[in-house]
């Protein structure tokens, strides 16, 4: 047979109204349930609803701000996409389509066009936000550039330091690794602008010429590549 046990242990104060209750069968300890209850009038069960309020309201807070902090930045963006350059990855059709995701449209990767080699000390910086626009500039010093053949040709002194401005806008709408326009579950921050110029930082050059040197076949390559290391390794002693 099944009895309930109820006990009052606050008569008065915030918890006044709420019991301390039991249920079990006879003389079987095994089969004690315990509860804690409160009267629908009780002040307790008012604390608790105001509380329960409380705790909702700042989870949908911190949710929301989650969501809104949880997204890279626009300069983030735009460092991750320069890591890749510096690093070399832009030299490969496979490095281009997965530095695609990082714009907002397709970006079609520049073929024979010339390399420009980039300093160490390269710089981003975020200039404004206004909503899901944005503006990142990057400053660089060029220490040369490469063509197809790999002959190298030194920066004009005017111009050894540049600036580049970025747009970027928030949204879900960006480009696949494939180069189609894909959506994405939540928004991000992509590039708006079309990338007309091929980076790379000085250490992955000297890799990048040295490996097309040696798997080139034809005398001239393999000279240019010669006389462009000599000179790219000038720069790092």
């Amino acid at each position: 047979m099944v009895a309930e046990d109820r006990r009052e242990i606050f008569p008065s104060g915030e918890l006044a109204g709420c019991f301390c209750s039991a249920e079990h069968n006879g003389n079987d300890v095994n089969s004690l349930k315990p509860n804690f209850v409160c009267d629908e009038g009780s002040k307790a069960v008012k604390q608790v609803i105001k509380i329960f309020a409380l705790v909702l309201i700042c989870a949908v807070s911190l949710s929301a701000q989650s969501a809104t902090t949880s997204q890279e930045s626009p300069k983030a963006a735009i460092d991750q996409f320069l890591t890749m350059a510096i690093n070399g990855e832009l030299q490969t059709p496979d490095g281009w389509r997965k530095a695609g995701v990082l714009f907002a449209h397709p970006n079609s990767m520049l073929y024979g066009k010339p390399i420009i080699i980039v300093g160490d000390d390269y710089s981003t910086r975020q200039t404004w936000i206004a909503g899901t626009h944005a503006e990142v500039i990057v400053t660089y010093r060029q220490l040369g550039r490469i063509d197809s053949s790999l002959r190298y040709s030194s920066p004009d002194p005017s111009s050894r330091k540049i600036v580049a401005a970025y747009d970027l806008i928030l949204t879900n709408k960006g480009t696949s690794v494939l180069g189609s326009t894909t959506q994405t579950a939540g928004a991000q921050w992509r590039i708006e602008n079309p990338q007309r110029t091929l980076w790379i930082g000085l250490k992955a050059a000297v890799v990048y010429v040295t490996e097309i040197r040696d798997k080139a076949t034809d005398a001239l390559t393999k000279r240019n590549a010669s006389i462009t290391l000599m000179k790219l390794r000038k720069f790092q002693r």
